[in-house]
């Protein structure tokens, strides 16, 4: 369940913390570990806000002629929202060029 997932992600979040107190080189990747940090941090937020604060909704099969997709971006995925984007813009490039 997605209850399970987010006490999952906490423990995983917990074990890496707890190993980061005890490496004794820890300064020398704080950098990358700071990146760990907050890419955990932002991917168990998401996980308790789709557990605990979003309502289910049935996906859709399909999506019946002349609706447009909506674009939605989480805080940790704007890469993904940039691609998505990008390559909407090639689509109606390609399309005004046919």
């Amino acid at each position: 369940s997605a209850a399970n997932r987010g006490l999952e992600a906490c423990e995983v979040m917990m074990e890496g913390l707890q190993a980061a107190g005890r490496d004794k080189a820890l300064s020398a990747r704080l950098h990358e570990f700071n990146d760990w940090v907050q890419a955990t941090l932002n991917s168990l937020t998401s996980v308790i806000d789709g557990a605990f604060f979003r309502p289910t909704v049935p996906e859709l099969r399909g999506e019946p002629s002349g609706v447009s997709q909506s674009q939605s971006q989480s805080q940790g995925d704007t890469g993904t929202a940039k691609r998505q984007i990008g390559r909407k813009s090639g689509q109606k490039q390609n399309q005004q060029q046919s």
